[in-house]
């Protein structure tokens, strides 16, 4: 979820984010340290104490439901924070993870740095490459949502990456992530992983 400066997060949104992604929540406001934990517990209090103490920053919340057998832990928790440059949270499936990296976590700190994020033309091209995957990036002075006409925008310029955050899930067991197939007890059906393959190699392409 992303908040632009003025707007507070309504508590029960981010409950029911946490509740039906269990493998982790964090949050990132402007340009300060990002805050990241396993369990979702006094993680909620403290974005919303933290949120009322800089209200005049651009802010997000990520609550983590790990694709497949992506571990989980600590350092696969969203927003990862790169190289002081910025603050990153992804939400969808890109490649399986590698080495204990998540593919977020591959995204943010491999991948971005290839992009000139302020080109309009680098940024489109990201954008395609990542497929249905949306993204929410933080840096001092301004925020960035990719594929931002995949999720959810409200009035006061809210954004929700599904419908996680209305209690009603976006992913469902037995169904492939990206196109809904059945997939049996395979978390990604056979062509959306050969896609994703694909992806790997094309978003490591320079921009």
């Amino acid at each position: 979820a992303y908040y632009p400066p003025g707007v507070m997060p309504v508590r029960e949104h981010l409950e029911n984010g946490a509740r039906l992604n269990p493998h982790g929540c964090g949050y990132a406001i402007g340009s300060k340290p990002v805050r990241r934990s396993l369990s979702v517990e006094g993680m909620i209090d403290e974005f919303l104490a933290a949120r009322k103490r800089h209200l005049n920053q651009p802010a997000m919340f990520h609550a983590r439901n790990a694709t497949g057998d992506s571990p989980v832990t600590l350092e696969n928790v969203q927003p990862v924070r790169v190289a002081l440059r910025y603050s990153v949270a992804h939400n969808g499936y890109l490649f399986p993870h590698e080495d204990g990296k998540s593919d977020s976590r591959i995204f943010a700190e491999e991948i971005l740095p290839r992009y000139d994020l302020s080109d309009p033309g680098s940024r489109a091209l990201l954008e395609q490459r990542m497929g249905p995957s949306k993204a929410v990036i933080l840096s001092p002075g301004s925020a960035l949502i990719l594929n931002a006409h995949l999720g959810i925008s409200s009035d006061d310029g809210t954004w929700h990456s599904n419908t996680d955050y209305l209690g009603i899930p976006h992913l469902v067991t037995g169904q492939c992530p990206q196109c809904h197939a059945e997939t049996g007890l395979t978390p990604v059906c056979e062509f959306c992983e050969d896609l994703a393959q694909r992806r790997r190699s094309l978003l490591m392409e320079a921009a």
